[in-house]
């Protein structure tokens, strides 16, 4: 029997459902436990949209980071520890 890779335009099966219901509903419960008693559910999907944007930034921040320390690029921490261990040996 062949798997047939399904369309974008298909529709999800029950196993992708309950998967895709086990992500977003665990995410939305971490946004949803931090709101003010007094907040809709609505606000909770609005301010997940925002969580998610800035994670998604910091995630790309992060990824850039690692990209140029491959590279060589020294931070000005690094600088700082070279010089004050350089301080410290005596000529």
């Amino acid at each position: 029997m062949t798997f047939k890779k399904p369309k974008k335009t298909d529709p999800l099966t029950l196993d992708e459902m309950q998967e895709a219901t086990d992500l977003f509903i665990e995410r939305f419960m971490i946004v949803k436990s931090r709101m003010p008693k007094d907040s809709t559910t609505e606000d909770a999907l609005k301010v997940m949209e925002n969580v998610a944007k800035l994670g998604h930034k910091r995630r790309a921040d992060k990824a850039e980071e690692t990209r140029l320390e491959r590279f060589g690029f020294v931070k000005n921490a690094e600088l700082d520890a070279i010089d004050a261990a350089l301080d410290k040996i005596s000529f």
